[in-house]
């Protein structure tokens, strides 16, 4: 019998190595809708790769060894056998292993002569254009690459939909290009290939001591056009001097292009007419060549793409030795100092309330081994665990064992009091403490309580940055402290997450009063760490965890608090979209979960014991959890 073909089929890039060798393919599938676990699959190509039937569970990221010559494009198809029977094939998906070797690139690096270089911060965009010639084909690809951030234009035409490209690498050893199939843009005959190119991280200015140059001086891109005819790919356009016609540069209406400092356009200067065939562009400059010796390497990040337009509202060091303090007080090191990391420069945990430090050479220089100590521990521990997983002989990483183990006796001794207290009274130690298992067992519940203290101490307030920020609500849920991580979730004055949003944030921001009230802003308003709380709202409110890699298997655990009601969550995992919803109501809570096909879920409502739920939509009743 043959059922519904696999929901939806997508590839992803797998393996190789950091300059892209040795990449290839990988499909990943939903099952068809109604099934509930997987027997077997079949892999196919329309070029002759097929697997046959293959006995298994397995969903995710299955090798395609198709990548085995650059230009090869392929159709792949999968069907699988389920408890619903045999499938039918599921729907194509386009397999391209792009330009493998730097050989295959007939384009060289090109630039721009810039008489007299801009500020950093006020740099413009740069106009890459030239006239192009396309044969009679069956399809065309257009592949880019830059040293600096570009978009291009056929004919006026956006060429696809990614931002930010060819995204952030270390200029020097690696950059990224990607693959575009222009067929419907590139129809024979002659057209304008436009390219705008700005400093973006290779040039421009980056972090918080606004750097820039750091990668080199000059912007430069590389641009190949090839087209299929009946002979196979041949280049129609490239970027390289003397390309007939030529490749000509100026300075476009985008007058200042950076990332931290923005954008400015001087509007009187955007020409349409750009794209044009009949622009005059001999008062352009002929682009220069640019000797760049680099790896080019696929993107396989998934792509930055807009997701909103805003009109605007108007035009306009590695550890050594011992830190100074500590050897003052005592000069005749502990045996354990060994593991002890106390210098070198970094950040420590970074803008914990109060914003910024007054002093940054006094900042610099401060002792912040609780901190790098603490992280060398998690760090070494971490690599072994993930060499277990691996299989890995102990031999490759029993060095990372003792690291670890010496870390964190280290810590122990010289951060743990004689009484059990912590030598570091802050809300971040303790935290941190408790997070990654810095202090013996019998002291968790002590140390939990104290952290506890510290909020009410501060009035309901965090007092955490950059690095425990993220842990403080599950280490309080975890010890007994659900209200009081509650407490912190839904505070709405400073520091807080409802402050930003009050103030209007539309994205979470790197100083707990990124826009003061006042209204001045401060530092970064676009930054990552503090909006791990989503975390929480996962893992906690919704109460949506993963039991087992991928979510093959998963808890819903719903643990409510602080007033909230309901809640909703949705996660779209590697087997289909897991949903969990619940409502408190009359002293009962109703809660609905959709399990995707090929999964399990464990679900535990409030004193009751957990139960298995197997693929589709469930509901139960029961009584709503205490507090």
């Amino acid at each position: 019998m043959t059922t519904t073909r696999p929901a939806r089929v997508w590839a992803e890039v797998t393996g190789g190595d950091a300059l892209g060798r040795g990449q290839q393919p990988a499909l990943c599938w939903w099952l068809p809708e109604g099934s509930s676990v997987q027997y077997a699959y079949w892999l196919r190509t329309d070029d002759g790769y097929d697997t046959g039937r293959v006995e298994g569970a397995i969903q995710s990221f299955v090798r395609l060894p198709v990548f085995d010559r650059s230009r090869r494009s392929a159709l792949a198809q999968v069907k699988v056998w389920t408890d619903l029977g045999e499938s039918a094939w599921s729907d194509p998906v386009r397999l391209e292993s792009g330009l493998l070797a730097e050989q295959d690139w007939l384009a060289w690096w090109i630039g721009v002569e810039e008489a007299e270089r801009a500020e950093k911060g006020s740099r413009p965009a740069y106009w890459f254009r030239a006239v192009i010639d396309v044969p009679p084909s069956a399809g065309a690809r257009l592949y880019l690459t830059a040293l600096g951030l570009y978009e291009a234009f056929l004919d006026g035409t956006r060429v696809g939909d990614a931002e930010l490209t060819p995204g952030y690498t270390h200029y020097r050893a690696r950059v990224q290009y990607q693959a575009y199939d222009v067929t419907p843009l590139a129809r024979p005959g002659r057209h304008v290939l436009a390219v705008l190119l700005a400093d973006g991280w290779y040039r421009g200015q980056v972090g918080l001591l606004r750097s820039a140059d750091q990668f080199g001086g000059d912007v430069a891109l590389r641009a190949q056009l090839e087209v299929r005819t009946g002979t196979g790919w041949q280049v129609a356009a490239a970027s390289r001097p003397g390309w007939r016609p030529g490749w000509r540069t100026a300075p476009s209406h985008i007058t200042a292009a950076d990332l931290i400092g923005g954008q400015r356009e001087d509007r009187r200067r955007l020409a349409d007419a750009v794209h044009d065939l009949s622009f005059d562009d001999r008062t352009w400059r002929e682009a220069v060549s640019r000797d760049v010796d680099v790896a080019i390497v696929r993107s396989v990040a998934p792509p930055v793409r807009r997701v909103e337009e805003i009109r605007p509202t108007a035009a306009d060091t590695a550890a050594g030795g011992r830190h100074s303090d500590r050897a003052a007080a005592r000069p005749e090191p502990g045996a354990h100092e060994r593991y002890l990391w106390d210098t070198g420069y970094h950040w420590g945990e970074w803008l914990e309330p109060g914003g910024a430090p007054a002093d940054f050479g006094a900042f610099a220089r401060a002792d912040k081994s609780e901190v790098a100590t603490a992280y060398l521990h998690r760090s070494a521990a971490t690599v072994v665990r993930v060499a277990e997983v691996l299989g890995l002989p102990e031999e490759r990483w029993r060095r990372y064992r003792d690291v670890a183990a010496g870390a964190l006796d280290a810590w122990r001794r010289e951060f743990v009091r004689p009484d059990g207290t912590l030598a570091v009274q802050t809300q971040a130690s303790h935290v941190r403490a408790l997070a990654f298992g810095l202090v013996p067992e019998e002291l968790r519940l002590a140390v939990a309580a104290r952290l506890a203290e510290l909020v009410g101490l501060a009035g309901g307030h965090l007092t955490t940055g950059f690095l425990s920020t993220p842990y403080l609500l599950p280490v309080l849920a975890e010890h007994g402290y659900l209200d009081t991580a509650y407490e912190l979730l839904l505070q709405d004055t400073p520091p807080s997450w409802l402050t930003m949003v009050d103030r209007g944030a539309t994205t979470v921001w790197e100083e707990w009063e990124g826009v003061d009230g006042r209204g001045v802003p401060h530092a970064s308003l676009n930054h990552y760490s503090k909006g791990a709380v989503a975390s929480f709202l996962h893992r906690y409110v919704a109460g949506l965890r993963p039991a087992s890699p991928g979510y093959r298997t998963f808890e819903v655990r719903p643990r409510p608090g602080g007033g909230i009601t309901s809640a909703m969550a949705k996660h779209i995992s590697p087997f289909g979209p897991i949903e969990v919803s619940w409502r408190l109501a009359g002293g009962s809570m109703e809660l609905d979960v959709l399990v995707p096909p090929g999964t399990t879920a464990t679900v535990t409502l409030a004193g009751e014991p957990p139960r298995s739920a197997s693929p589709g939509r469930h509901r139960w009743t029961g009584p709503a959890p205490p507090g």
